[in-house]
């Protein structure tokens, strides 16, 4: 089995796209994203999408924008960069 790259993204729910939110998350997940959270309140999704399907996220109705999570990492406590 061949593991496709994915990127983790935030979906950013357009103002109006709230009002029929389960069919723009429908819409996401058709379009290849697996959902991993659905803030509602704020219009926000997030999860994970192979990395070729980021742009066809923004051509769903509804969808206002698509911004990718960073991550970081801090040095250990011990380290000298503290």
């Amino acid at each position: 089995m061949t593991d496709i790259p994915a990127e983790r993204v935030v979906v950013v729910i357009a103002d109006s796209g709230l009002a029929r939110l389960p069919e723009v998350v429908a819409g996401l997940r058709a379009a290849g994203l697996r959902v991993d959270e659905v803030l509602d309140s704020v219009g926000v999704v997030t999860g994970s999408v192979p990395t070729g399907l980021v742009s066809a996220l923004t051509e769903i109705d509804g969808v206002e924008g698509i911004e990718p999570v960073t991550g970081f990492q801090l040095p250990d406590p011990g380290s000298d960069v503290q």
